[in-house]
């Protein structure tokens, strides 16, 4: 007995003294982030010890950061070397080696002592890169595409013009001012012809250090000259009645937007970097192949404070020869439709917009950027025919373009037009800023519980439970045919999908979590939407000549792709499944947060 005993706590001892190993490498709270702005990055890790380890404590640490793979495997830490830190701390570790420049890579992993004195093994390899930092960092252009209705013509009569003659912005004794002529007519382009501009620094610079400034503008209409002027911190405007006649810009919602270019690359890269945003949403295509994985891309910020940039490694994509690069746009936060109370149309600006930056690194050292510029080709014509984030999308199969996105593609005339480039919306618009969070992506897909035909030919898909993201249509039928969804949260006492909390009080009649599918014909087709998303549990669908099965669709979840880091069950069936009603709220409700 005496000898088991002892054999058993040797083997416990044994145990208890295995190494800890760090895991879980963080730089900014991101797991190898590409494009970060931030010179001096928070780094983060854990240390994960044997389960059956007391007291195991972190007290010290070191970092090494080098500018390749193959050096940090030599421990040659050529950018950063902290040295051993004495130190508990796991988190918020700031950088502080040598200064570090736009598009860098830092390639970095740690090591640890534990209470024991003990040092672990180095953990894996980590690694961050910097985006563009500075506005001088960009060769790209805002780029959209016109597009031009009987809508507008309808909507836009001949009218006249007010224009900027001049703008002074100087101190109040006029001993010192600056032309502020051509800065004024582009603000005055991109508010839609109308006159209003603040008298500030930020805009104009500081002409005099000290002292009270002002803003002067001489400016026409209908051939009347005319002065304003304002203080520094208000604004010059026209009087309201001069304005009052003048065209305001069309509110509606877009038609999305294709754009394409192709490219020589002399050889493979041996790194392929694209820096993109949009003013709206965007999905990019590389040769035929779709850009990342993130859905809603550049998410909704207040774009006249900021724009966020995402960054992609596209190395694989990028072939020697021909290459194209493509997008698609939609109107997404931007331009669409906002759900204030009444909702709100073009909250932030009227038509959406592409800027894109593919940066290309040779082996020899030289470097080649392809960037959104007047090389670009545009279409308004393309199969997705409307988009609106909260009303759902409208795709018809029978306008695609095959081919569109690959090298070779011939534009047809008719529906393809040089893209223009857009200066006047800088004015408008915040800063360029790299994406902090995750970005959104599907992370589960849910199949129908049930499938109901509560009227002839209206088929309910029941999906079981209350999700937000929208399904995916896999459907075979006739070139032509018209497949309507409707999706919502309830069912209606006849067992169709409920749909009028969706057009409540000041909600509006608009078109609401409606997706329309003309079929190509010719075989299965398989569609999901592009730039929207719903809340529902039931799927209403019409339009199909036979009775589907539970295969039709499949839900898709997506959200801000935060890791689930705990779970909860208990006894109580009530109390766990209120846990997880918890866990879904929180995923329907964090969309780009």
């Amino acid at each position: 007995m005496s000898r088991f005993l002892w054999g058993s706590f040797v083997v416990a001892c044994a145990v208890g003294t295995q190494a800890a190993t760090l895991e879980n490498l963080r730089c900014e709270y991101l797991v190898n982030p590409l494009g970060i702005g931030e010179r001096e990055p928070r780094l983060s890790w854990t240390m994960k010890a044997d389960a059956n380890a007391r007291g195991a404590a972190q007290t010290g640490y070191r970092i090494l950061v080098a500018s390749s793979p193959e050096k940090l495997a030599r421990d040659e830490a050529d950018v950063w070397d902290s040295g051993r830190v004495r130190s508990a701390k796991s988190v918020q570790i700031v950088y502080k080696g040598r200064p570090l420049v736009a598009r860098e890579r830092c390639f970095w992993k740690v090591r640890a002592w534990t209470e024991d004195g003990k040092e672990t093994a180095w953990s894996a390899s980590s690694y961050w890169s910097l985006g563009l930092l500075h506005a001088a960092d960009w060769q790209a252009e805002w780029l959209r595409v016109e597009e031009h209705t009987a809508e507008d013509d309808a909507a836009m009569p001949p009218m006249p013009k007010l224009t900027v003659v001049s703008a002074v912005y100087g101190s109040d004794d006029n001993q010192h001012k600056v032309d502020a002529t051509e800065k004024v007519r582009r603000l005055v382009e991109a508010n839609g012809g109308v006159l209003k501009v603040q008298a500030s620094n930020e805009l104009f610079g500081d002409p005099f250090v000290g002292g009270g400034k002002r803003l002067e503008v001489v400016y026409e209409v209908n051939g009347k000259r005319n002065e304003a002027r304002a203080t520094e911190g208000l604004f010059v405007s026209a009087p309201e009645q001069e304005q009052d006649n003048l065209a305001p810009p069309v509110k509606r919602l877009q038609t999305p937007r294709y754009l394409r270019r192709e490219f020589v690359s002399a050889a493979p890269p041996v790194r392929a970097t694209l820096h993109a945003t949009a003013l709206g949403l965007y999905e990019l295509r590389l040769n035929g192949a779709r850009v990342g994985d993130a859905l809603l891309a550049p998410q909704w910020t207040a774009y006249d404070k900021r724009v966020q940039v995402q960054t992609y490694d596209v190395t694989p994509l990028v072939r020697p020869g021909t290459n194209a690069l493509a997008a698609v746009l939609g109107n997404g936060w931007y331009c669409g439709r906002v759900q204030c109370w009444p909702p709100e149309i073009c909250l932030y600006g009227t038509e959406p917009r592409l800027k894109a930056q593919l940066e290309l690194e040779f082996a020899d050292g030289k470097r080649q950027t392809v960037a959104t510029d007047d090389a670009w080709l545009g279409s308004v014509d393309g199969p997705l025919r409307f988009s609106g984030i909260y009303e759902g999308e409208t795709y018809d199969a029978r306008k695609e373009m095959d081919g569109w996105d690959v090298p070779g593609f011939k534009p047809d005339a008719a529906r393809w037009h040089p893209a223009l480039i857009d200066r006047a919306v800088v004015n408008k618009t915040g800063d360029l800023v790299w994406q902090r969070g995750e970005p959104i992506r599907v992370t589960q897909e849910l199949t129908p519980v049930a499938v109901n035909e509560p009227k002839p030919g209206v088929y309910v898909f029941d999906f079981g439970q209350n999700m937000v993201g929208w399904a995916r249509l896999k459907v075979q039928g006739e070139v032509g045919q018209t497949v309507e969804l409707f999706f919502n949260e309830m069912l209606n006492p006849d067992g169709t999908v409920y749909r009028e909390n969706l057009h409540a009080g000041k909600m509006g009649k608009e078109q609401s979590q409606t997706v329309r599918y003309t079929l190509r014909g010719g075989g299965v087709e398989t569609y999901e939407p592009h730039f929207t998303y719903m809340g529902f549990r039931y799927a209403e669908v019409t339009g199909l000549k036979a009775r589907p099965d539970a295969s039709l669709l499949t839900g898709r979840v997506f959200h801000t792709a935060f890791a689930q880091t705990g779970r909860f069950a208990c006894s109580d069936p009530q109390l766990s499944r209120l846990a997880q009603n918890i866990q879904w709220s929180q995923r329907g409700n964090m969309m780009g947060i």
